[in-house]
């Protein structure tokens, strides 16, 4: 959805959105909107200028650390941009998540056995599922380091224009 005609479906014009002082472009916002269904426009501006704020959080903690880019290519010969590399070094340099020993997993096991039910009803063995579990809780903590950090820096930035409510920020 082109700026303007995001402009026509939110209504009044949003405020300008800036991090630290850096202003947040309105054309940026309108192009990242699509990457956010909501069931009304203004929500999915919201969402969009939310997840830039935070992408500008992150380049600029990573310019403050002097974290230069250098970009990784995938399989297929994708390179990252440098924001990208930028943003994923910072965050494998200062996201610490720990790692899923046995015992962990053999808790998450106990505590759920029913998640582990074959289709004849069955639980499965442990040494079966246990590779599984650990990948499951290392994302999982991934993801709340992640959200921890990212609130640890909206509490302490200027941001203007849009609310960050860091309580209740999700990193997907």
């Amino acid at each position: 959805m082109a700026c303007s005609s995001l402009q026509q479906a939110i209504g009044e014009r949003p405020a300008p959105v800036s991090v630290n002082g850096v202003a947040i472009p309105r054309d940026a916002i309108a192009r990242e909107a699509q990457h956010h269904p909501a069931p009304k426009p203004i929500a999915a501006w919201q969402a969009a200028a939310r997840a830039l704020v935070i992408r500008e959080l992150l380049l600029q903690e990573a310019g403050r650390l002097g974290i230069a880019p250098e970009p990784a290519a995938d399989a297929q010969g994708r390179r990252e941009t440098d924001d990208e590399a930028m943003m994923r070094a910072l965050v494998e340099r200062e996201v610490k998540v720990p790692v899923a020993d046995i015992e962990s997993c053999r808790r998450y096991y106990d505590n759920n056995r029913a998640r582990f039910r074959a289709s004849d009803g069955t639980v499965q063995a442990f040494e079966l599922v246990s590779a599984h579990i650990a990948h499951y809780l290392h994302t999982r903590a991934s993801r709340t380091a992640l959200a921890q950090y990212v609130a640890r820096l909206l509490a302490v930035a200027d941001i203007s224009g849009i609310a960050m409510d860091a309580e209740r920020h999700r990193v997907n």
